[in-house]
């Protein structure tokens, strides 16, 4: 194998997961977070958290849709 597949076979896993992370769209009262997978559920629901605590509330996990790769929540008092 040659110096250029090697690093190639090197970097994929990064350029793979590279978008993988969760993202974000939500108001004061609650949003969804797209791009989550069963690994990083937890770091959704620390987003989720992160976001409501700007406005003085708590995040309350309300559905998730596993074939979207949503989880969707409400900013709650």
């Amino acid at each position: 194998m040659n110096i250029e597949k090697s690093l190639a076979l090197a970097f994929l896993p990064f350029i793979l997961l590279g978008g993988c992370a969760p993202s974000l769209s939500a108001t004061e009262r609650g949003g969804i977070i797209s791009h989550v997978g069963g690994w990083n559920r937890g770091e959704a629901v620390a987003l989720a958290d992160k976001h409501c605590h700007q406005s003085n509330r708590i995040a309350r996990i309300t559905s998730s849709d596993p074939l979207n790769s949503a989880l969707i929540f409400d900013c709650v008092e």
